[in-house]
This record gives C-alpha cells, structure tokens and sequence, in this order.
C-alpha cells in the first residue's frame, strides 16, 4: 500500500517489518519455541497503525480509510467481537474468555497448524481487496471482499455468530419494549438465550431457574455462565415489564467451581409495603432456595472434567 501511495520511506520500514517478522516466524510457528510477549505485539501493533495511517495520507479521501480497515478487519473482528460479547453478557471488557478466534478453530478441530493458515488466508483475502480497491481506485472492491470474508465466517458459524444472536436478542427486547409489542410464546416479558460456546445442556438449569423466579414473583433473572477451563459460555436473562427500577432489589451471586469463579446468578425483586423489611426477607428466602440450581450446575460442570474427584463445592447460597 504505501509504494502504490508512493510513500518510500513507509515502503523501507514495512519491508524491514516484514523481514523480521519472516526470521521469526520459524521459531514461532507451532508448535513454538519462542514467543512474542505483550511488548512485542503492541510493537507490531503500533508499527502497522502507524504505517497504515501514514501510507493512507495524500490518497483518494475514502480510500484512506477503508484500506487499511479492510486489511485489519480479521483483528478488528475478533476485538469487535470480543468487545461486544462481554458487554452484552455483563462482563468487564478486561475479563478474559476463550472465544476469540482461534480458540473457536481449535474447537471446531483445527490443529494449531491450520489455525495459523486460516486466519493467514483470511487476512490475505482482505488484503487483496484492498490493494485491489486501491490500484482500480475504487474502495467498494475492499469493502466487498472483507464483507464477504466476514459473512462468511459468521453464515459458517466459524466465528461471531453467537455474539451477533446476543446482540440480535437484545435489540428485538429494545424494540418491543419501546413499541410495546407483545412478548414471544407467552413468556410474559423479556427473554434472550444464547449458548456462545460449548456442548453442555444449559437448558434444564435455565428453565428451573426461571421457573423459580416464576414462583417468587420476581421481576428479573439472569444465568450467565464463563467457564474457559471447559470451552462453556452461556448467557440467559428474563424479565418482567412494567415494574419500576426504584422499587427494585438487586442480587449478584457468584458461581464457583473448583476454585475457581466460572458465571454469576443475578436475581431482581420488587418491593412492597414496607420494603425495608420485605425486601430483607425476601432476599435470604430467595438466596437460600437457589441452593438445588447451584448443586445443579455444579453436577453439569462436573460431567464435563476427565477427573472430577477434585471438585470444590459450591458455597452455600446463605452465605
């Protein structure tokens, strides 16, 4: 991109970039030997932003945009996706998971070997594209091919399709309770479930647990489960409409297996009469019943280990 942008300088540097980068290779391909580290990424990093702001200048307006978005869409992606992931399952967006890019290959039974030549040929794809746009001048060939590769990863169920569900889910509740349109299969208010990763049978759990919410009135609950350790990722939420915000309580239980916390159980209950009081109670009856559906998950968890013999239990819900 920069010697078509006639930019020489930007031209030496990249080449020395990828000098490097083609000695290190053979020492980092895997199975590797040696690894970058985080200061050797965020200099590659810095030095690709640097190089593709600097080879964009003087070019044709739109172009100077799209260009070096379209050869970095992959990684944009897999932040994009990483992003809104977290968010959409009220997680920080600093909390680590394995449902990046190439932890959905490798689940999918890629070897490391065709991880690393997938996601090279990806990114090659979207390259050529936007060399393409930018020889022809024309930044719809970008914007098409790296389009096409996204698509495609999302339509194969590759990667980012689940995270496009979640945010689908969540804006079809935006939309109903904005227009007030009535709710799916009778659930009486609010409901998104996703299964972003893995193969364990959420749904007995959810359902006990949502029909314990059923039973105690309460106005919202949420089962979101983050277990890395077993590739498990679940997200589920239901909620009531109409019930005012202020009169609300809020709970946040942790879920913690073998020392470990792997998802939480947030819970919400409206208050009545004298709310200081039945909010309190409320609140420990509510606790201590969640203690069948924290044994639950537990056993679920526990099916998926090689050794189980290990475990740590739950603590109780009282506490």
């Amino acid at each position: 991109m920069a010697m078509m942008t006639n930019h020489d300088a930007e031209s030496i540097i990249s080449v020395a970039l990828c000098g490097a980068l083609i000695g290190f290779l053979p020492f980092n391909f895997p199975r590797a030997r040696i690894f970058l580290g985080d200061t050797g990424s965020m200099l590659i990093g810095m030095l690709l932003g640097t190089l593709a702001l600097r080879s964009s200048v003087k070019s044709q307006a739109s172009l100077a945009l799209v260009a070096p978005v379209a050869i970095l869409s992959i990684l944009i992606f897999d932040v994009g996706m990483a992003i809104l992931r977290r968010k959409l399952t009220g997680r920080s967006l600093y909390s680590t998971d394995r449902g990046h890019l190439h932890h959905r290959l490798t689940q999918l039974g890629f070897s490391p070997q065709g991880v690393v030549l997938f996601v090279s040929l990806a990114c090659a794809l979207c390259s050529a594209g936007a060399l393409a746009g930018l020889a022809y001048r024309n930044e719809w060939i970008a914007v098409t091919t790296s389009g096409l590769v996204l698509v495609g990863c999302m339509s194969a169920k590759i990667f980012g399709h689940n995270e496009c569900r979640l945010l689908l889910n969540r804006l079809l509740g935006f939309t109903r309770s904005l227009f007030r349109l009535p709710a799916p299969c009778g659930s009486k208010g609010q409901l998104s479930v996703t299964q972003i990763q893995g193969h364990l049978d959420w749904t007995p759990v959810w359902d006990n647990l949502k029909e314990y919410a059923n039973e105690r009135d309460l106005v919202r609950a949420e089962l979101h489960i983050s277990a890395p350790r077993v590739h498990e990722h679940y997200h589920a939420d239901w909620s009531r409409r109409g019930i005012e915000t202020d009169r609300q309580w809020v709970s946040v239980l942790p879920l913690v297996f073998q020392g470990m916390v792997v998802g939480q159980i947030r819970l919400a209950g409206e208050c009545d009469g004298n709310w200081q009081l039945a909010s309190s109670d409320q609140l420990a009856e509510v606790l201590l019943g969640l203690k069948p559906i924290e044994a639950q998950i537990e056993e679920l968890l526990l099916s998926s280990l090689v050794d189980p013999t290990s475990a740590i239990p739950f603590p109780g819900a009282a506490a």
